[in-house]
């Protein structure tokens, strides 16, 4: 069973056609001028609906995003004195986890430009928030071992292990350099070895 595939998507790409939900990451809930235009209607209509998700993000059902799916996650403020890139790793973290449940197998993670373009403790944060979306996905040797005997016994009855098929990455404040190097430094971590590409 392999991990899944991470992938950037230079500036200005669609979402590839089998992406089935949209990961917005973020510091907070406030108007987002990277993210497209149709889905900032969506969200502050959610806002004014869900007041909770304005503090803790959550799930948003929008026909404008892949598979009908958004989900909004939120890493806090980071400019408090015990902030730092793992406040952008769990988030991602916790937000995958609530991509998966909602059934989607390919999600784009989509970075604003409030955490990306962050420097000092947080110039990595990018790194940070795929290394998050990978460890949800991740899954030890022998329970994958044990998850394809499994699936080798009763091939109907078996559910997959790990869902996650594909992880594409934007990031519109990183160069396509940039994200390129991203991608390639946390896909090719030995404990997270998904294959790396991008898309042209």
């Amino acid at each position: 069973m392999p991990q899944p595939n991470v992938l950037a998507l230079p500036r200005g790409s669609p979402p590839p056609s089998d992406a089935d939900c949209l990961l917005l990451l973020r510091r907070c809930a406030g108007a987002t001028t990277a993210l497209d235009g149709a889905l900032q209607p969506v969200l502050d209509r959610a806002f004014s609906v869900d007041r909770s998700l304005s503090r803790s993000g959550g799930f948003v059902a929008a026909d404008c995003s892949p598979g009908g799916r958004l989900v909004l996650a939120l890493a806090g403020p980071l400019d408090r004195d015990f902030d730092d890139a793992r406040a952008v790793a769990d988030a991602a973290n916790a937000a995958i986890k609530r991509c998966v449940a909602a059934g989607a197998e390919s999600v784009v993670l989509f970075v604003d430009d409030d955490i990306a373009s962050l420097g000092g403790d947080f110039r990595h944060s990018l790194s940070a928030a795929i290394i998050g979306c990978l460890h949800a996905a991740y899954a030890p040797l022998m329970a994958r071992e044990h998850a394809a005997a499994a699936a080798a016994a009763a091939p109907s009855s078996a559910a997959p292990l790990e869902p996650l098929r594909s992880l594409y990455v934007m990031c519109p404040s990183a160069s396509d350099d940039a994200l390129r190097t991203a991608v390639a430094r946390c896909a090719n971590l030995r404990c997270l070895s998904a294959p790396s590409t991008s898309i042209p």
